[in-house]
């Protein structure tokens, strides 16, 4: 940890001279601090060229995590996804996922209601995605060739 560490500092050091640095990097989040700008490539083909900001601004829902008691049921996911303003709906176990494009306001309390109507809520939390869901988000989520 402490080499990396070392490695940070010198290419921010560098930067804050005003040297220009390209980095790749396979972890995103590690891109987002050193980073002016974050090139995201898929299949040699550019695709887009972003602050991380802009990046987070343009390309990003906000989602709204919670952990229930018991699995969501279908029924209740079906009905998610047709609210508009709910751009994704993903469950895992007992963990569902819904991103949010904003754009309705109240889309948080519409969520909130039809979960507990199937379900108690342990934990609830707003974030938005990270540089990692981003990059899957504009180049597909399954591993390729």
């Amino acid at each position: 940890m402490q080499s990396i560490r070392a490695i940070w500092d010198y290419i921010l050091d560098l930067k804050n001279e005003g040297m220009t640095i390209l980095l790749t990097t396979n972890y995103l989040e590690e891109a987002n601090a050193p980073c002016d700008r974050i090139a995201i490539i898929d299949h040699c083909k550019l695709v887009v060229l972003e602050t991380p900001v802009e990046l987070k601004r343009r390309y990003s829902d906000v989602i709204m995590e919670s952990e229930t008691e018991s699995i969501v049921p279908s029924k209740v996911l079906d009905q998610l996804h047709n609210i508009t303003g709910i751009t994704k709906v993903i469950q895992i176990d007992k963990t569902l996922k819904v991103a949010t494009s904003g754009s309705e306001p109240s889309v948080t309390g519409t969520i909130i209601k039809l979960i507990t109507l199937e379900s108690n809520i342990r934990r609830i939390s707003q974030r938005e995605p990270n540089l990692e869901e981003i990059f899957l988000s504009l180049t597909g989520t399954g591993l390729r060739d």
